[in-house]
């Protein structure tokens, strides 16, 4: 059994056997037509999946991935991706209570992300470029760079997991116009000459509180 596992292990680290491998797990237990260009296991860490041109049509794309894979995924509250990295690519990221469909929550667990534009679902679909984006599923941490709306912005704190229905941490956030900004989320505010905020922001479900301005 071990020299089985073994060899297959080493058979998953040739990108001819590990991507259909890779696109038929996808199939069975992915995103609705989600597949992978190619795939390969890391040797000599078999535990680390590379990945390149992702894609989970109307979900996320990115031009490559690595996954570092927990073998004790199978066991209650443990996820099968213990970190997940990914550069140049697209999320589409639903911000209402009502989101529903695959979650990742389950599957993975901390990311770092970089160059990913970030698709607001249910608000008109406005785009926010994230540079980088760190964090984890598991107990909510984020902490983002990112611009949009004419506006660059940092976030440190906290997150629900599901569609980011909850938000609470430390935004600083400099740009020409506050409504240009604030209209990326889907918030109303006035026009305004050019600004350099720093703020604590929480977000419970709809209402969005700002203090300490």
């Amino acid at each position: 059994m071990i020299i089985a596992i073994l060899v297959f292990g080493l058979a998953m680290t040739q990108s001819r056997f590990a991507t259909p491998v890779v696109n038929k797990i996808l199939d069975w237990w992915g995103p609705a037509n989600s597949s992978v260009s190619s795939a390969h296991l890391d040797f000599p860490q078999l535990n680390r999946l590379v990945s390149e041109q992702i894609s989970a049509p109307g979900k996320v794309e990115a031009q490559h991935a690595e996954f570092l894979i927990d073998p004790f995924g199978f066991l209650p509250g443990v996820v099968w991706v213990s970190t997940l990295q990914a550069n140049d690519g697209r999320l589409t990221l639903d911000t209402s209570s009502e989101s529903s469909g695959f979650k990742i929550s389950g599957v993975i667990d901390g990311f770092d992300l970089s160059n990913i534009t970030v698709i607001l679902a249910r608000n008109d679909n406005k785009e926010l470029l994230v540079s980088t984006a760190r964090g984890s599923l598991s107990d909510g941490s984020l902490m983002v760079d990112a611009t949009g709306g004419g506006v660059t912005l940092t976030f440190d704190g906290d997150t629900g997991v599901s569609g980011l229905t909850d938000l609470a941490g430390n935004l600083t956030a400099t740009g020409d116009n506050l409504a240009d900004f604030a209209s990326v989320f889907g918030i109303a505010a006035p026009d305004t000459p050019p600004f350099d905020l720093a703020m604590h922001l929480v977000r419970d479900n709809r209402v969005w509180t700002l203090s300490d301005i």
